[in-house]
């Protein structure tokens, strides 16, 4: 089966059942008789009710003594049940979240692999067998077991353009659903821009790439907020875009309003042998920063700007060998 389906119901495999997509069941899943159920890499289940894993013969990824595995992601919304002939498999890279028990009776078998992660609200094993990393007692057992979903590498942004092109990388990926794009002109209001399919589980390199064609501003943060199939989420610290100025044009800051954390300025092409001052006047017009800074191309990053300032209106003035700018800077 390839792309997305949803059932409405309750659900029995009779056969074999290949998944390469998205498979929801909005109630119970039973494997009878000689069913098998196979998740390819990437692919992902959604059980909302039960699984009942029955019958002698009966097994949830393969029949019994045919072997096969979960290399996608597996999740139960309450219990389990393999019974007696079930062979159930969590293949490397696989995933299987289980909201309840895992119930494997007596005459079951269960195998986790190094790269696997099996997880439930408690597992109840009297006589199966069990495989893997540990006896999976505790309720989790395999390489994803207190780790964070994804491994986040790189997160870097550039403009090409008037558009913004965001690149990151991951390590790895466990039950990774999707990636939320998020930006905001003053890095505390974020607004979505788009979502990015995931990788499901991955422990190779992975590089994702996303172009903003709406950037209409000159400066921008952009955040990454990573979603589980299973609905758990995790932010990564946001980064900060600018545009490069163009020779001639009035410098620019960002954020602006600003109410913690570094300020960056762009400005027009500085040469090498020029070090910019900025001088920060209070509405009194008293001379409240002054510091020198290094340029890095067009743009320069004044650290921890507001440290000391109240909150108010500030002007903000940039001295170069040749010229001088001024701009308006809103602390909040």
């Amino acid at each position: 089966m390839n792309g997305n389906l949803l059932i409405t119901g309750n659900f029995t495999i009779y056969g074999t059942l290949v998944v390469n997509g998205t498979v929801t069941i909005e109630g119970d899943l039973t494997i009878d008789g000689d069913g098998q159920l196979i998740l390819n890499g990437g692919s992902s289940m959604e059980v909302q009710g039960d699984i009942d894993n029955g019958g002698f013969f009966s097994a949830l990824f393969a029949p019994a003594g045919q072997g096969g595995s979960v290399a996608g992601a597996l999740t139960v919304g309450n219990d389990f049940n393999n019974n007696n002939g079930g062979v159930m498999n969590v293949g490397d890279g696989g995933v299987m979240d289980i909201g309840g028990a895992l119930n494997a009776n007596p005459g079951s078998s269960m195998t986790v692999a190094d790269g696997g992660t099996m997880s439930a609200t408690t597992v109840n094993d009297p006589g199966a067998t069990v495989s893997g990393p540990d006896d999976c007692s505790d309720g989790c057992c395999g390489v994803g077991c207190g780790a964070l979903p994804v491994t986040l590498l790189s997160f870097s942004g550039a403009y090409e353009g008037s558009a913004v092109v965001l690149s990151w990388s991951t390590a790895s990926e466990t039950n990774n659903n999707f990636f939320q794009i998020e930006r905001s002109e003053d890095g505390t209001e974020f607004d979505i821009v788009a979502r990015v399919p995931g990788h499901g589980n991955s422990k190779s390199l992975i590089e994702y790439e996303y172009r903003d064609e709406h950037a209409s501003a000159t400066a921008y943060y952009y955040r990454l907020l990573q979603v589980d199939f299973d609905g758990g989420y995790e932010y990564f610290p946001a980064i900060a875009v600018a545009a490069a100025a163009i020779p001639g044009e009035r410098f620019s800051v960002f954020p602006n309003p600003i109410t913690r954390g570094d300020l960056t300025i762009v400005c027009p092409e500085i040469s090498q042998n020029e070090v910019p001052k900025v001088y920060l006047y209070d509405a009194n017009g008293s001379v409240v920063l002054h510091k020198s800074l290094d340029a890095e191309g067009s743009r320069m990053v004044l650290a921890q700007a507001d440290e000391s300032l109240i909150p108010g209106v500030y002007l903000l003035r940039l001295v170069t060998d040749s010229q001088a700018y001024t701009r308006r800077l809103v602390v909040k």
